[in-house]
């Protein structure tokens, strides 16, 4: 994905030799202020979706793992000799704690009883299991009633949602790619029991209004 959103509508058409340095590091610079040529999804529309300033972690991503993961391999095959990439310098990544802001359980409470008012009882339970699981959404999304044991109080993550870079949704591994098991707060299992009773072991938990995924 990283290569054809990113790398090749700006490198596609060169060779590896004639990257240089200096070209590597204004490539990065316009991945900072959002001005690079990339090929991403259409929206709704069908218009073409516009290039947006990336974060630290996404160009460091990008450039230091596989944009330098292209040369490498050239390097193995003595196609060239040196890895620009390696030496570009890419935006430090912050991750300060005080940058980072915390909902307490009553403003998590208030958050969930807003989303049951505005929507259904669903989205209430769903903000309480993000907020309490610490589990990703499109992770809980995934989730269908034969991952919960609700006598042992787990769930096991098997799968998310993804974007395929084509702005359609599909079902892959989680994040870290390898499957894990997290434990339920005692105060939402009478919930999720509710939530699964009387659906088949392959029915989404979270579940659209006229069933299916959300």
């Amino acid at each position: 994905r990283e290569l054809r959103v990113y790398i090749n509508p700006t490198w596609g058409d060169k060779t590896l030799r004639e990257i240089t340095l200096k070209e590597l590091q204004a490539w990065v610079n316009k991945l900072q202020k959002g001005d690079y040529k990339a090929e991403l999804p259409r929206n709704k529309k069908g218009v073409m979706r516009k290039p947006k300033p990336l974060s630290a972690r996404s160009i460091r991503n990008i450039v230091k793992v596989v944009m330098a993961a292209v040369f490498e391999y050239a390097i193995s095959n003595k196609w060239i000799r040196e890895n620009p990439a390696k030496l570009v310098t890419t935006p430090k990544i912050e991750t300060k704690d005080e940058d980072m802001v915390f909902l307490t359980v009553p403003e998590v409470e208030l958050i969930a009883d807003k989303a049951s008012d505005v929507g259904r009882d669903v989205d209430g339970l769903l903000v309480r299991f993000l907020a309490y699981t610490g589990v990703r959404i499109n992770e809980a999304l995934a989730l269908q009633i034969q991952d919960l044991d609700f006598e042992g109080r787990k769930a096991r993550i098997r799968r998310t949602w993804s974007d395929d870079g084509d702005g359609r949704m599909q079902l892959g591994t989680p994040k870290n790619g390898e499957a894990r098991t997290i434990a339920l707060p005692a105060s939402l299992i009478p919930h999720l029991r509710e939530l699964a009773e009387g659906q088949s072991k392959n029915e989404f938990l979270f579940r659209a209004k006229r069933s299916g995924y959300i």
